[in-house]
């Protein structure tokens, strides 16, 4: 059974949940090759890129007048050379066909109206023109009556062209059984020699199920050719596609047409043809999968459906290499129009595991099971599925989920033996045979051969395949060792060096062509593998080791291009008498003091056998050419790998292992850059630095070119490759090349004149502009290798980019900020603005460009740009992220008031970053109105140790004025239970302050413990007893766990209450006074007060009965009899005054009671 399960790749943006929210019906698609989603909207369409999730930026593409998002909507995303991603859409409400070349530019639009009738199908693919130029769209839309719509869309906004291919009649009026006869006659004479002789077969003329424009071509067809496969009701067609052109009669021809009925016979499912479901290309040449809904009884009981495998070759009928029977649980075609909308996903080039997804939403995954049947698993879901894709890399299926977003279901085997088996396939080339691994390369060989000779190559992709030159991924994969070996293929014999200046320039011609002729041979490689469909057939990994070839010969053909430009490399005796003559002139260059005269240079050439060039130059470099040392040096690491090279010049090797040329000689710069006598000499230092840091802007330069011409060839290839897993760091900005380009920044650096009013302001200029050129190259490799490596989905092994980052930023900073000082001191220098300098403004760019928020903050606080940091922190770098930086450097700086004042379009980041700043979060929630969050904020705040009294009773006062707040700003009735309960324990806190003060503690004096507070009032109360009911105001306050396990200390309180009163006097004033003066003495006493001040008036009744405090004065032993009956009297009488509901403070009242 399938055991993944679908798993939340990036969530819908907001806007987008609210449009599929609006609609009664939600449509929508995903797309894996360019990353975009589409949900239908009121009258447009939305997209976005589902990888940014909810962040991500919607585009809304507004649909023509006259047209409704209401009826079926068909979308596809063209992924142009350039990197453009173009939107075509066929609007069935209003039957029209809309383009947007680019999908960032949603008024940019070519609307066509359809000629057909109900529209069922399309397909769009880049548009390929006889001229060779690109950028436009080729559309093709079927229709119900079986005919073809062709629209073409040329770029740069040219008008639009359209063809419709009429369905022919003859097709639609065939009936009954002579009519069915005739027409499987009629295709299997088409399918054994139209197909051959190139002439047109008989289209079915049936309903349009699915088209598909596959990236693969046949065999011997020019680029400007593209095959379409055409799924109708009863037949699979295969159509090629010429370019439309007046002078030519048919640009379009059905060059075979299959019947279903007769491939569901020769598929030997043993089902009955019903209704075709599913059309999708495969990675093979030529190779497509066919999903046929059937059944196995005449009376059409027991739906099933038979999934195949096809191979359409150049020959006639197709080749079938697999079929399954499919028992899904849900293959049965769905009610009200059968088979209509299935989505067919292949999973690998042998068509299995599959995925398919109904028009319902409902999806199943196909898997291998016993002999000829197929296993049909339910996938994991409501069932609401809107579309799906296969990812870039080929490793996931993508699915729409209306209500969660994109998810990403794994491609991986059903069971442990399908993973066995693709275990096996995988690592079959690292064992492969070295007859079949030859067989393979000879293969290439004569392909290659026929391209030198105008020839295309036969089915090579076929040979190839059944070879096993596809399977194995990275360097394992045969293909890519092939591709390594002719890029690295040492010559027989480069010219070797000589003495004479025509024999070095001939060797260097001769290097330089031979780089040129592996570059050529090459790209043939390359446009051979494309033109038969095998660069789809291949593995990413295996692909970027491919692409990355082409792009390294290219890299260092630049290299010996500038090398051809410097004077040739000197031997050793030259390097010798050189040097003898520098050191006997202390190294002084020509017309500087010390230096010798033309003549004496003159004279030291001819001795050395150079040029007096030469001569300058070395006196210049303070030895030999840099490049030529760092050549040397590179060349000396790669002889020591193999023995072939112990007989060549390191030169020589150097210029022939093209894949690991370049990287080992940006690692040899640093070394170059601290030889000899440069470490001590600045400007030989710095000549070096320049002619290094040209070599790397040529060579990187090169390789970019060659990467952008790869793109154009080869966008599916290079698309695959970038995705591949696990992610790899580009060669271009690898470790070597971050290497060798910080050891240029480091010598800058470190060769740069201290910052004083008094500086050298020729020679600072010259290490600012070094500075520059070096930084930007630097800080990009390091951005593009920390993007290669962010985590790629669908992996299981997800790829780490913390080290890089760390570094990244570690560069960032050295570079832009010394690059920083250098434009505020030329500023200074010139007294102009800081912003008018054009020094100043490139580092705002650099800094800008990688986010280096430091030196951004710096330069808008330099120039007093409030407006301008402002716009910054909203507009640079991810969402948040520089606001918060800026607000961490605010607090950092102690500048709590500026952070505060910021604008109000800030206050949800801010109120995110002050989550851990209290002190600091509660203020911005008043400004926000955000009473009860900041009562909350200030509550935590004070339940935290105090400094003081008065501290704890102003963040107390301003939660209590914070809870007041929150229920003014409501209606009546409003405040929740948890409200309420939050505002009274902020008054019981306050009281407790109060108990404090009255204990005789101070403002500055730290606030107490609880238990410590009780023993402080009890203290007092020693003194005077009118500050026993203190304690009792704490137990009060404190809550019934707190009484509960201080029960004895209450009980010592009550006994230390009732104790301190002379209650024989209290009971001889009985006897002579009034009833209101004998009251008068009972409300003296500090029983009645501890009743009147703490019991009753703070709620202590609900916690402690009174008649619990009967019982314990009754039973409290160290009582004598007689104060005990007095104490229980003065209870009785503070009981009963306010048990009567009277004021318990009259004596009057209560003795009436």
């Amino acid at each position: 059974m399938w055991n993944d399960t679908p798993k939340l790749l990036g969530a819908l943006p907001d806007r987008v949940k609210e449009a599929v929210g609006e609609v009664r019906s939600p449509k929508g698609g995903v797309d894996g090759s360019s990353g975009l989603c589409w949900t239908a909207s009121v009258n447009s369409l939305l997209i976005w890129r589902h990888i940014r999730g909810r962040s991500a930026l919607v585009t809304s593409l507004g649909i023509p007048q006259g047209c409704s998002t209401e009826g079926t909507i068909f979308v596809e995303f063209v992924c142009q050379s350039s990197g453009v991603v173009s939107v075509v859409a066929v609007v069935t409400d209003g039957s029209c066909l809309v383009v947007w070349p680019d999908s960032t530019k949603p008024f940019d639009r070519s609307v066509q109206q359809l000629e057909g009738k109900g529209p069922t199908a399309l397909a769009a693919a880049p548009l390929s023109s006889a001229t060779g130029t690109a950028g436009g769209v080729l559309a093709v839309v079927g229709f119900k009556d079986g005919s073809l719509q062709r629209v073409e869309v040329p770029p740069g906004g040219a008008t639009a062209r359209s063809k419709l291919l009429q369905a022919p009649e003859s097709a639609k009026g065939q009936q009954g059984v002579l009519g069915r006869l005739s027409s499987t006659v009629r295709a299997a004479y088409a399918e054994t020699f139209y197909a051959a002789s190139g002439l047109q077969a008989a289209p079915s003329g049936a309903e349009v199920v699915a088209l598909r424009l596959p990236g693969w071509r046949l065999p011997g067809t020019p680029d400007m050719q593209r095959e379409l496969l055409v799924l109708t009701a009863d037949s699979l067609e295969l159509w090629k596609l010429l370019p439309q052109d007046p002078r030519t009669e048919a640009a379009e021809r059905c060059a075979a047409s299959h019947r279903l009925d007769s491939l569901m016979h020769r598929s030997s499912a043993g089902l009955r043809p019903g209704r075709p479901l599913g059309l999708a290309a495969l990675q093979g040449p030529g190779s497509v999968a066919l999903l046929v809904g059937g059944t196995d009884t005449p009376s059409g009981g027991g739906m099933q459906c038979a999934l195949m495998r096809l191979r359409l070759g150049p020959g006639a009928s197709p080749s079938l290499e697999d079929a399954w029977v499919v028992p899904g649980p849900a293959a049965q075609p769905t009610a009200g129009a059968p088979g209509k909308g299935y989505q067919l996903l292949p999973g690998s080039a042998s068509a299995l595991p599959a995925l398919v997804v109904e028009p319902a939403g409902a999806m199943w995954v196909v898997g291998e099971g016993a002999g000829r049947a197929a296993e049909a698993t339910p996938l994991a879901g409501d069932g609401s599925v809107l579309g799906c894709a296969v990812s870039a890399d080929k490793a996931s299926w993508l699915l729409l989920d209306p209500k969660q977003g994109v998810l990403l279901v794994r491609i991986v085997a059903s069971c442990q033996e399908d993973s066995n088996r693709a275990a096996s396939a995988l690592s079959r080339p690292a064992h492969m045979g070295q007859s079949m691994k030859n067989q393979i390369y000879s293969e290439l060989d004569n392909a290659l051969s026929q391209v030198s000779g105008g020839q295309q190559p036969k089915a090579l992709g076929y040979t190839l395949d059944k070879l096993g030159a596809f399977t194995g991924s990275g360097a394992s994969n045969v293909v890519a060792q092939y591709s390594t070996d002719l890029i690295d293929r040492l010559p027989k014999h480069w010219s070797a060096e000589s003495p004479a200046d025509a024999a070095e320039s001939a060797a260097s011609v001769s290097t330089a062509l031979q780089l040129e002729h592996k570059i050529a041979r090459h790209s043939d490689l390359l446009d051979v593998l494309e033109a038969d469909g095998c660069l789809d057939c291949m593995e990413g990994t295996a692909l970027r080791i491919v692409l990355q070839n082409a792009e390294k010969c290219a890299a260092l053909h630049a290299i010996r291009e500038l090398d051809n430009r410097l004077p040739h490399r000197l031997k050793r005796g030259q390097k010798d008498e050189l040097r003898s003559f520098a050191e006997s002139c202390g190294w002084a260059e020509p017309g500087k003091a010390g230096g010798r005269s033309s003549e004496a240079i003159a004279d030291a050439a001819r001795r050395a056998g150079v040029t007096a060039d030469h001569v300058k130059s070395f006196l210049l470099y303070h030895g030999e050419q840099p490049l030529h040392e760092a050549i040397a040096e590179a060349g000396g690491s790669l002889k020591g790998t193999s023995e072939l090279f112990s007989q060549r010049e390191p030169s020589e090797v150097f210029y022939a292992r093209a894949t690991a040329a370049v990287p080992l000689l940006f690692e040899a710069m640093a070394d170059i850059l601290q030889a000899g006598l440069r470490v001590t000499h600045q400007k030989a230092c710095l000549a070096a630095v320049r002619q290094l840091l040209e070599t790397a802007e040529v060579a990187l330069l090169r390789a970019a070119s060659a990467r952008e011409d790869l793109q154009r060839r080869f966008p599916r290839a290079c698309a695959v490759a970038r995705g591949a897993i696990p992610a790899s760091v580009p060669w271009s900005s690898g470790d070597a090349i971050r290497r060798g380009l910080h050891a240029l920044l480091e010598c800058c650096l470190e060769r740069r004149p201290p910052i004083r009013p008094q500086r050298n302001a020729d020679y600072a200029a010259e290490i600012r502009t070094l500075l520059f050129s070096t930084a930007d190259k630097l800080l990009s490799a390091f951005a593009e290798a920390e993007a290669a490596l962010m985590p790629a989905y669908g992996s299981s092994e997800e790829a780490s980019s913390e080290p890089v980052a760390g570094e990244y930023a570690a560069a960032k900073q050295q570079a832009l900020q010394a690059l920083l000082e250098e434009a505020k001191w030329e500023a200074e220098h010139k007294s102009v603005g800081y912003m008018e300098l054009a020094s100043m403004r490139e580092v705002e760019r650099l800094a800008r460009h990688h986010c280096s928020y430091p030196q951004l903050v710096d330069i808008c606080e330099m120039a007093g740009d409030v407006a301008k940091l402002h716009w910054l922190m909203e507009s640079c770098g991810p969402p948040g992220e520089f606001c918060s930086y800026v607000m961490q450097r605010l607090v950092g700086e102690g500048r709590e008031a500026e952070l505060l004042q910021l604008p109000r379009h800030f206050d949800d980041v801010m109120l995110e970053f002050l989550g851990e700043l209290p002190a600091l979060r509660w203020k911005h929630e008043i400004r926000m109105r955000l009473y009860e969050g900041a009562a909350s904020t200030l509550g935590q705040l004070a339940a935290e140790p105090a400094p003081s009294l008065a501290e704890k009773r102003r963040l107390l006062s301003l939660e209590h004025l914070c809870h007041l707040a929150t229920a003014s700003t409501g209606l009546a009735g409003d405040l929740s239970d948890d409200q309420v309960q939050a505002a009274n324990g902020t008054f019981a806190e306050l009281a407790l302050l109060d108990v404090q003060r009255a204990v005789g503690m101070e403002d500055t004096d730290r606030p107490l413990e609880k238990a410590a507070l009780v023993s402080a009032a009890v203290s007092a109360g020693e003194e005077d007893a009118r500050k026993y009911p203190l304690a009792l105001v704490v137990f009060a306050l404190s809550g019934e766990d707190f009484m509960l396990a201080h029960e004895d200390q209450m009980k010592f309180v009550w006994l230390k209450i009732a104790s301190a009163t002379d209650w024989s006097e209290v009971m001889a004033a009985r006897s002579t006074a009034t009833d209101d003066e004998w009251a008068a003495v009972l409300d003296s006493t500090p029983l009645v007060q501890a009743l009147r001040d703490a019991y009753y008036q703070y709620g202590l009744e609900a916690q402690i009965p009174a008649d619990n405090l009967k019982e314990w004065l009754s039973s409290e032993p160290r009582l004598d009899d007689g104060d005990r009956q007095a104490a229980l009297i003065a209870l009785d009488y503070a009981i009963s005054g306010v048990g009567a509901g009277e004021n318990f403070g009259t004596g009057e009242d209560a003795m009436e009671h």
